[in-house]
């Protein structure tokens, strides 16, 4: 039972570090998308399409890369390319108008840095179920130790006399937090992946 409750405690505690690197890493590329100047389309009734890029969704790329795909776990956890991670994260729709698209526009930037605030609450909503969890491994540790004590106790007490060892028994306590998960699956705290590849067409733009 004592090693099952020090798995626990390492996978919580290593879950809650994760976790945590990945909520500052989506405020972090929110940020970064917000300080960007998004390219103004001319109201018009078709927007006209720009020959070249201008090089601002380069500079998206580069602040995903360098804050979502950059915390020290992703390689182990995810592994997954810019592409994928995009649309796993932010859902298809966006990830087709990042790819659909020659520039940063308002609408997309509100898009993403509106998907970014979004993965960003959902890490800090896991990060108070791990508390819990922990709460509740710390709660069976302790009831653990109360345990140990009480067995301790009772190899220290004299032995009953032959009289009273008929009417004499002891049951010991068990420890009866079974709330205590000792396996979670890190990939709950991402969105679940896409069915499809993002879309190259895209009306963001």
């Amino acid at each position: 039972m004592a090693d099952r409750l020090a798995s626990a405690r390492r996978v919580v505690e290593r879950e809650r570090r994760e976790c945590g690197d990945e909520r500052e890493a989506f405020r972090a590329f929110r940020r970064r998308v917000g300080e960007l100047t998004p390219t103004r389309v001319p109201a018009t009734r078709r927007a006209p399409r720009l020959r070249h890029t201008d090089g601002s969704l380069d500079s998206v790329r580069e602040a995903y890369e360098e804050t979502v795909m950059s915390v020290p776990h992703y390689d182990r956890e995810y592994g997954d390319g810019y592409a994928q991670s995009l649309a796993t994260e932010f859902g298809n729709d966006v990830a087709a108008a990042v790819f659909g698209s020659q520039t940063l526009t308002a609408e997309l930037q509100d898009a993403l840095t509106a998907a970014a605030r979004s993965a960003a609450t959902d890490r800090a909503e896991f990060l108070d179920l791990l508390d819990r969890e922990a709460e509740s491994v710390a709660v069976a540790d302790a009831e653990l130790d109360e345990l140990r004590d009480d067995l301790v106790a009772l190899d220290s007490t004299p032995s009953p006399t032959a009289a009273s060892t008929n009417s004499w028994s002891c049951e010991p306590r068990s420890v009866t937090s079974s709330r205590v998960s000792t396996a979670w699956p890190p990939g709950d705290r991402r969105r679940s992946p896409p069915t499809d590849e993002p879309s190259r067409t895209s009306t963001w733009t």
